[in-house]
Parts: C-alpha cells; sequence; structure tokens
C-alpha cells in the first residue's frame, strides 16, 4: 500500500458495511501525511476562531482550502450529511435569505452579511477528524485561554484581541463547557479537577467582556448541560455539578458585586425597563434594544410572508420617527442607527418574513434534537447550544462569520453520534 499524502488522487472505496469511524479511519490510513496536516490546521484554525474576525478568516480559510483539496480521499466520510436535517434547514435559510435580496432596499449590504455563511464550511471540514474531536474541543479552550490573558493586560476594552467583546464571551461560554462536562477517565484525577478548575478563567472572562446575554447564556448552559449529565448518571456526575455550581456562583456573584463594571451595566438595564415616559438614549441608552425589536417587528406585520428584505434594516430604522428624534441635531446618538435588530429572531423575520422564520426555528430544532443524540460530548454541545439560543434572543448571530462559526461546530459535532476517540497513530494505522 502506498502511503503518501494523497490530495488530488481518489482512494478505493471501503466496505460498503463500514461505520463513520471506520470510514475515517479508511482515509487517514491512505494519506496519513494528510490526515496529520488535516488536523494540525483544524487545531490552528480552531484556536484561532475565539480570537478575532480576522484571525478566524485566516485560520479558517487554509483549512477550507486543504479540506477541498484532499476531498477526493475524504469524501466518503460526508455522507452523514445527505438528508442531515439541521444542515439543510440553514443552507436553505441562507438560500431564502439570498432571495430576498431581490426586493431589498440594499441588495448590495445584504450580500456582505450573506459573508458569514462561508463558515458553514467547517462542517464537512472537521467530520473527517472527530477522530479527535476531543483535542479539537481543546483547541478551542486554548484560544479562549489565550484571549483570557490578552483581555487581562487590555486597559480599555473588554474583548481582548477582538472588537466585539460580545462575540469573545461567547466562546468564553463554550470553552467552560468543555473544561466543566467533557467527559473523564478517572473524576477524582488531579488532572481532571485541575482542568474543571481553569473553568473559573473563562467565566471571569465573561464578566470582564461585560457581555450580559454571554453571562446569562453561559450560566444557563452551564445548567443545562450538568443537569443532562447527571441524568444520564456518568461516573463523574458529582464533579460535574459541584465544579458547574462553584462556576455559576463566581459569575453571578461578580454580576451582584458592585464593583464590577457587568454589575453596573446589568443596573442600566433594570433602569432602562424600569423608565417611565419617553425614550432618553442619553441616560437609559439599554432601552434602543426595545426601540429596534418594536421596529422589526412592524416590520414583518408589513411583509408577514417574504420579510422586508435582507439589507433593509438600516434604512428602516433610519426612517423611523423616534430615531429620526434621537439622531436629530448632530452625531450624539448615531449610534442609535443600525444594520440589524439586535436579535436572531426579529432580524431573521424582518428580512425574511414568516418563511425565514419558520426556517430558523426548523433549523434551532433538528440542531436541539441531534446534540442530545450525539454521544459523549451532548452535555458540551448542549451548554453551547443553550448559550447560544440566550445570546441569539438579544443579538442578530446570523451575519458575523464568527458566530456562525459557533454554531457550526455544533454541527459538525453533532452530526453523527461521535465515534470512539484515537490516538493519530491509531487512526492512521494500516488498515486490515
Amino acid at each position: 500500500m502506498v502511503r503518501e499524502m494523497k490530495i488530488f488522487r481518489d482512494i478505493a472505496d471501503p466496505p460498503a458495511e463500514a461505520t463513520f469511524g471506520e470510514r475515517i479511519d479508511w482515509a487517514a490510513a491512505r494519506d496519513p501525511l494528510g490526515h496529520r496536516v488535516h488536523l494540525t490546521l483544524a487545531v490552528l484554525a480552531l484556536c484561532l476562531i475565539p480570537l478575532s474576525s480576522s484571525l478566524a478568516t485566516i485560520g479558517s480559510t487554509i483549512l477550507f482550502i486543504y479540506a477541498a483539496l484532499r476531498a477526493p480521499t475524504i469524501h466518503r466520510t460526508w455522507r452523514p450529511l445527505r438528508g442531515n436535517t439541521a444542515l439543510l434547514a440553514v443552507i436553505c435559510l441562507y438560500g431564502w435569505l439570498a432571495v430576498t435580496l431581490a426586493w431589498s432596499e440594499d441588495p448590495e449590504h445584504g450580500v456582505r452579511l450573506l459573508r458569514g455563511s462561508r463558515y458553514l464550511l467547517l462542517v464537512p471540514a472537521l467530520l473527517p477528524l472527530l477522530r479527535h474531536a476531543h483535542v479539537l474541543l481543546w483547541a478551542i479552550c486554548a484560544g479562549v485561554l489565550l484571549q483570557n490573558v490578552v483581555q487581562w493586560f487590555e486597559s480599555e476594552g473588554t474583548g481582548g484581541l477582538s472588537e466585539h467583546a460580545g462575540y469573545t464571551a461567547l466562546w468564553f461560554t463554550l470553552a467552560t463547557g468543555c473544561l466543566i462536562l467533557a467527559p473523564s477517565g478517572a473524576a477524582r484525577s488531579r488532572k481532571e479537577l485541575l482542568r474543571r478548575s481553569v473553568a473559573v478563567v473563562p467565566m471571569i472572562g465573561i464578566a470582564l467582556s461585560t457581555a450580559r446575554s454571554a453571562l446569562l447564556g453561559g450560566v444557563l448552559g452551564l445548567m443545562a448541560g450538568a443537569g443532562l449529565a447527571w441524568l444520564q448518571g456518568r461516573t463523574d456526575r458529582r464533579a460535574v455539578l459541584a465544579f458547574s455550581l462553584v462556576t455559576c456562583t463566581l459569575g453571578i456573584g461578580l454580576t451582584l458585586s458592585p464593583a464590577t463594571e457587568i454589575n453596573q451595566r446589568m443596573q442600566e438595564a433594570v433602569d432602562a425597563t424600569d423608565a417611565a415616559g419617553g425614550l432618553d438614549v442619553t441616560t437609559h441608552k439599554d432601552q434602543v434594544r426595545t426601540l429596534w425589536w418594536r421596529i422589526g417587528i412592524e416590520a414583518l406585520s408589513e411583509h408577514p410572508i417574504a420579510g422586508e428584505g435582507l439589507g433593509s434594516t438600516e434604512t428602516t430604522i433610519g426612517s423611523d420617527p423616534q430615531v429620526l428624534r434621537i439622531t436629530e441635531g448632530g452625531t450624539v446618538n448615531t449610534w442609535a442607527m443600525r444594520d440589524d435588530y439586535h436579535s436572531l429572531f426579529v432580524s431573521v423575520g424582518a428580512a425574511g418574513g414568516t418563511i425565514g422564520l419558520l426556517l430558523l426555528l426548523v433549523w434551532l430544532a433538528a440542531l436541539l434534537r441531534q446534540i442530545l443524540r450525539s454521544g459523549p460530548l451532548d452535555a458540551v454541545l448542549l451548554c453551547g447550544f443553550t448559550a447560544f439560543m440566550v445570546f441569539s434572543l438579544l443579538n442578530t448571530t446570523l451575519w458575523s462569520g464568527r458566530l456562525v462559526a459557533f454554531a457550526a461546530i455544533l454541527t459538525a459535532f453533532s452530526v453523527v453520534r461521535l465515534p470512539e476517540q484515537r490516538t493519530v497513530r491509531e487512526a492512521t494505522a494500516e488498515a486490515s
């Protein structure tokens, strides 16, 4: 058997009865060098994606190109993608949003919003590497911990290398779930106790980011993941529950502490909710989010079936009488202008109408269903999914590539029940 990197040449088919894991091994054994390079590029990409948009673009683009070059060798591992409801639904969602450009007020801007969908390519790029799923998860954690270090040395801003602290914080929720909920061999070993103790670092990072939706999502995600691990009766469920409670308590404690900035932002949100009368963005800026939601819901009611068209949001918000009053007479409050409605559901509903909303709900329901059937990492994935859902209620998560990447990773790890984990040497061993 020739054991060399085969980028362009096809290989023989594995046995018809081969399982998903055996198909991975079949390709890896016949292209061991290519498999190692592929895994290395995937680890690099997953480490870079949580850091910033530019680094995410660099790392993911290299991975996508290499996976495409290896397609003749690895395409047999993509068989589970046929008829996968979650992936098909999100592709149809993006396809429908692309159709709505035909009646959009600003189709060029709508095209730019669709660029983040390229991160769906993470699904086929990662599928041939699921024999090493834990390695890939630790790559995400490594990127997050690097971002935490950058946070500590920042004098301003709370997103580390990223200009958007909220996006950074969402990745922190997944890393927190990985560190606590990932299954282990010896539950009481020093290594496992240390690993779970490290989870407080990204939780502190969420508090430093002042991203309230990410903090709420992270806490609820840990609770959901720990609950699932407990119901499944895992041998280390007491440790999982204990560390989850400690980490959640830390996050809640930082939020309640008057000395922290996230507490101040929480208080601002409460004040905005309690404020009576008209909108005053100089003292209650958090009210603007509800203003955007109101405009988006009105846009949906005016275009209930097909929506106003992707890219129309900025025009719609800019023509609203209340926004015009806010921004009148200067540039102080021009940040009230926005190109999305600050909620995934409102943004998709306004842009794509009822059709878009139905496709969105089908995607999310199918993704949750396959996560719950994904096997050993289901608690980790449920934690990430819950955090993503909470974050999506208060933010639009389909236009940014790094947020699409978050959902794509959840999809990739749950397309099939996770195969038995193996080392690279085991996966690339000669086929019998």
